[in-house]
């Protein structure tokens, strides 16, 4: 074998080695409607011999939850009690007699909830991919969003004084804003934000924010204005 052949087989091997890969195992899994069967694979983490620090998961707890996805243009869900948000990865998993499931790409998830908290999945045209989402603020005109990421902190080897450190997992959020008919779009939360979405009624958000003693940079409080601004409209 040349090196050039040898150099190319080794990225490969390397490349797959930090995928996710499935078992032989599955289940199948009839709809919220009992009308269609969903067949989902075990996953088996290539990684997970391998120590990193921290979490790829938005939360280490299984959490009920419903995933709806749709299939031959039909919206379909089911109902599940251990669903879990792999950041890392973009996938949501299940449990099923200790085994972990994963909900492929190709079911073309369209939305699903951990409890209380719901994602979505839309299109990003920084990235060019589709991507979750999670929903803070939804009516007929906007909706404010939060996209979850990670990437892995590499670790370092020792160097006979420092002991050597594990890889991490680093997760980091961003906030974006979708208005009907377009993209989502990034944003920052600020004073900016605030004036360009609620010019028409900038005054009254003004003294809501200040009698309430709100922080435009902190999100719960942001998620109320967005209330707040909703009501004037009833």
């Amino acid at each position: 074998m040349n090196i050039n052949k040898l150099t190319i087989s080794i990225l490969v091997l390397l490349f797959w080695s930090n995928l996710k890969v499935y078992s032989q195992g599955f289940i199948e899994i009839t709809d919220g409607n009992g009308s269609e069967k969903f067949t989902f694979y075990e996953v088996a983490l290539s990684q997970k011999n391998k120590k990193i620090d921290g979490t790829p998961y938005y939360s280490d707890n299984w959490t009920i939850g419903e995933v709806i996805i749709i299939k031959d243009k039909r919206v379909q869900s089911f109902k599940e009690k251990n669903l879990k948000y792999n950041i890392c990865s973009e996938t949501v998993t299940f449990l099923r007699n200790n085994k972990e499931y994963y909900v492929p790409n190709y079911n073309n998830v369209q939305s699903f909830t951990l409890a209380d908290k719901k994602f979505v999945t839309l299109y990003n045209p920084s990235t060019k991919n589709t991507a979750f989402f999670e929903l803070l603020f939804d009516n007929d005109e906007i909706q404010l969003l939060k996209k979850h990421e990670c990437s892995i902190v590499v670790g370092k080897m020792s160097n006979g004084i420092l002991p050597e450190t594990n890889d991490k997992y680093r997760i980091s959020t961003s906030h974006y804003i979708k208005k009907v008919n377009e993209h989502v779009k990034k944003v920052k939360l600020n004073k900016d934000l605030i004036a360009n979405l609620f010019s028409n009624k900038i005054i009254e958000v003004n003294t809501f924010l200040k009698e309430n003693k709100l922080n435009i940079r902190k999100e719960n409080d942001v998620i109320l204005i967005f209330k707040f601004y909703e009501s004037l409209k009833n």
